[in-house]
């Protein structure tokens, strides 16, 4: 089973009740006892208006090549001034008591995020790159000019590159429909897949992925950006 140990990053999401918009704040186990957790105080810090509420705190844990996101649901215990941490140091810390062991954070099927061009994620189906508009564990949603093989219900190979990593995916087309276009830029289809088996690991490194970008985009909430779906 996963284990919390000191020494490891942390990230806890902290929802705001009242606009349901969420901040990701990074933290650092110090010391674990029990289901009681010292953590490094985040910033911008927790307050103490925040003790007593639960929090989703998430962590990774590396599996042969991959990344895997944990989480478990901690309650704010308390906010200490001066504490205590192994180099003798004294250091703001919180304290948490974890109310459930890690499990998988699993991105749900029907969670579609839209990547940034700078998300290293990209996506070839018959072997020719295509646009993704979305994806998920389930699916995407992707972009081409391409029409010769596109038809519904129709099996397709999917690869799903991901930084330096190829993936082969089996796909099935479920819907084919012209994309508005502009000029010179050619007959545009929207095409929504659906995936089904693919080679050792696919979903772990793809729910991996969509969980750091989801990670990086709610931090750049505070600018405006709309980048998931649900």
């Amino acid at each position: 089973m996963v284990t919390v140990k000191p020494g490891m990053t942390a990230e806890i999401i902290v929802k705001d009740n009242g606009e349901g918009s969420s901040n990701v704040l990074k933290t650092f186990v110090h010391d674990v006892e029990g289901r009681k957790l010292i953590l490094s105080q985040t910033t911008p810090p927790m307050k103490r208006n925040m003790v007593g509420r639960q929090f989703r705190v998430t962590f990774m844990v590396r599996n042969l090549n991959s990344q895997v996101p944990y989480s478990f649901w901690a309650e704010l215990t308390a906010l200490l001034a001066d504490y205590r941490i192994a180099s003798l140091a004294r250091v703001p810390v919180i304290a948490m008591r974890m109310n459930t062991d890690p499990e998988i954070y699993n991105v749900r099927s029907s969670y579609r995020i839209q990547p940034l061009a700078r998300s290293g994620m990209s996506l070839l189906l018959q072997g020719l790159p295509v646009k993704i508009v979305d994806i998920s564990l389930g699916g995407a949603q992707v972009r081409t000019n391409a029409k010769s093989f596109l038809r519904p219900q129709s099996m397709v190979k999917v690869t799903l590159i991901i930084g330096n990593k190829r993936l082969a995916i089996d796909g099935q087309i479920t819907r084919v429909w012209s994309a508005p276009t502009a000029g010179a830029i050619g007959a545009q289809h929207n095409v929504t897949l659906k995936f089904h088996s693919g080679q050792i690991g696919w979903e772990s490194l793809l729910g991996g992925k969509i969980f750091q970008m989801e990670r990086e985009m709610l931090a750049e909430i505070h600018q405006g950006k709309s980048y998931v779906k649900r």
